[in-house]
This record gives C-alpha cells, sequence and structure tokens, in this order.
C-alpha cells in the first residue's frame, strides 16, 4: 500500500486549540473527538513522520515507546497517538530513565488511561493533565499502551527534527514488551510542548489574565447587583404606596362603619323614647280608665236611688209619673 502524505496541521484561536485537518480515512463527525487539542494556545508541535501509512499496526498488549531529548528547557504539553476504530483502551505515560537505564526510570506523569470508541481511524489528540517540566539534555521515555483494532501508523521516521526553536533527538526505547516503535516507524507521531520560558509568561499571563476576568466578572456582577437594587427600591416604593391606599381605604370605611353605628344608636333611642313615652301615655289612660269608671258607677246609683224615691212620693200621691 502507498504511503499517504501527512496532511498540513492548523490552528484554531477561536477554539484554543491545534486541529490535523480531515483526511482520507476520518468522519468530519470525529474530527471534535479525534483531531482537537484543548488548552495548547500558541505552543509549538514537533512530528516524527513525515508519511503515515494506513492500518497494518496491530497491538497485542505490548507497549509502544520512544525516547527523547531536547537541548533546552520545555514543558510537554501533549502528544498524540494513532488509534483505531471501534472501541479501544489506551494508557501512556512518561518517564525519566536514572542514569541512562530505562530499566530503573521514574515516572515523571501518567498522561492517559481511559476507553475511547471511534467509527474511524484518526489522530487521538492527549493534552497531559499538568504540563511536564523535560530538562535540557535529559532523555525521558513516552510509554503508550493500547488495546484496539489495527491503526496506522507512521514510517520514515526523522531522528532529528527541530521546532519551536528546539532540538529533538529521537531514538529505539529499550523498553521489555515493546510493539516495534522504534526511531524510524511506528506509534507516537507528536508532541506538543512550550519553551519553559514561554510557558511561564504564558502562566504569568494567564494569571493576571484569570484576575482580569475575575474583576470582570466581580464587576459586572456589582453592576446587576444595584441594578436589581434599585428595582427592589422601586418595587419596595410602589408596595408602600399600595400599602398608604389600603390603609387610607381601610381608615374610610372605619369612619363610615362609625358613622352607621351612631346612626343606629340615635335611632335605636329615639324608638326606646317612643316606645316609653307610648307605654307612659297607655298607663295614664288606664289609670285615668280605672279612676273615672269608680265615679260613673256611683252617680249612676245616685240617680237610679232618686227615681226610686220621686216614684214612691208619686204613689203616695196617687198619681203615676207617666
Amino acid at each position: 500500500m502507498e504511503p499517504t502524505n501527512h496532511p498540513i496541521e492548523g490552528y484554531s484561536a477561536e477554539s484554543d486549540t491545534f486541529y490535523r485537518p480531515i483526511d482520507i480515512h476520518t468522519k468530519a463527525d470525529h474530527r471534535a473527538r479525534c483531531y482537537m487539542v484543548p488548552n495548547l494556545r500558541g505552543s509549538s508541535v514537533v512530528r516524527r513522520f513525515p508519511e503515515i501509512k494506513e492500518r497494518g499496526w496491530r497491538y497485542y498488549g505490548r507497549y509502544d515507546a520512544i525516547q527523547f531529548r531536547v537541548n533546552r528547557d520545555i514543558r510537554l504539553l501533549g502528544i498524540r497517538l494513532y488509534v483505531g476504530e471501534g472501541k479501544s483502551r489506551a494508557k501512556a505515560s512518561l518517564y525519566r530513565p536514572i542514569n541512562d537505564n530505562e530499566k530503573n526510570a521514574e515516572e515523571v506523569a501518567k498522561i492517559y488511561d481511559d476507553d475511547f470508541i471511534h467509527d474511524s481511524r484518526c489522530i487521538l489528540a492527549i493534552p497531559f493533565p499538568e504540563p511536564a517540566l523535560i530538562r535540557a539534555n535529559e532523555w525521558h521515555t513516552i510509554s503508550a499502551w493500547i488495546n484496539g483494532t489495527a491503526s496506522d501508523y507512521g514510517i520514515n521516521g526523522k531522528h532529528n527534527v527541530t521546532a519551536g526553536g528546539v532540538a529533538f533527538d529521537f531514538r529505539n526505547s529499550s523498553l521489555p514488551d515493546e510493539n516495534y516503535t522504534t526511531a524510524d516507524m511506528g506509534q507516537i507521531p507528536e508532541l506538543y510542548f512550550l519553551k519553559a520560558e514561554e510557558y511561564e509568561e504564558k502562566i504569568k499571563d494567564n494569571v493576571y489574565g484569570r484576575v482580569a476576568a475575575r474583576q470582570a466578572q466581580i464587576d459586572k456582577r456589582v453592576q446587576e447587583y444595584k441594578g436589581e437594587n434599585a428595582s427592589r427600591e422601586d418595587q419596595i416604593q410602589i408596595m408602600r404606596t399600595e400599602m398608604d391606599q389600603l390603609k387610607s381605604a381601610l381608615d374610610n370605611a372605619l369612619e363610615k362603619l362609625a358613622g352607621i353605628e351612631l346612626t343606629n344608636r340615635d335611632q335605636i333611642k329615639s324608638t326606646s323614647d317612643t316606645n316609653t313615652k307610648v307605654e307612659k301615655a297607655l298607663a295614664d289612660y288606664k289609670q285615668s280608665s280605672e279612676m273615672k269608671y269608680p265615679e260613673q258607677e256611683a252617680r249612676i246609683n245616685d240617680l237610679e236611688n232618686n227615681y226610686k224615691r220621686l216614684r214612691q212620693m208619686v204613689g203616695r200621691s196617687g198619681n203615676e209619673p207617666e
């Protein structure tokens, strides 16, 4: 199979990422997962292989590893790995051999340990959790264990590459159980880095930038709070006005109720006085009637007695009154 030229890489300031354009091996919907390397604004990339071959790189539970050194201090930010389609698992670590002996190496950073799924072959971007300090002229080993389907791989690898003002040297790893990656071919095609002094400047700028951004957020929140406070004051004033109106309406209602109560009391008092007068009149009439009745009865009796006496007198004279 003919080798495929490595596509040109690019940088997206909009998403703050480096990316590799889609090539014939990938689908557009996997660009974000396979081709994005986050948080690498302004970083440099060193590429080991000028060409790649499709498929053909198989994994048998062994490690792919490569050694490298640099001519000046750098911060290693991330790497990329070829991965096949379907479900895979990858582990990657960075080691520093002690006394140039890989069998007696110190693990500098555990880079990656996770499962992933891709519908097509691609180059998986793996940013480091924390940038690793690489001292000048010290050999380091990048080791990657991949369990998955066959992937692409690089060929015609360069042993010496200069990128971003830093000279890289690559050589074969002597780790046991190695999966045939060498300086000439295989895995771990790319490394992302910054010069140590550039990294420090970016960290400083980033800190200042974060402080400024945080201050801007605080200022914005203060303005929002002032606006919310002013709105609350307006609402409180409206509520106070409504409460005053309700209080005034309640006072008017109580005043009217008091007037109605006084009127009712006057009416009740007037009715009571009238009743008292009627009762007194009735009592007076009753008393008057009771007093007059005996007098009339006595007069009638007197009249009857006088009439009887007159008849007696007439009878004696022999003449009846007609």
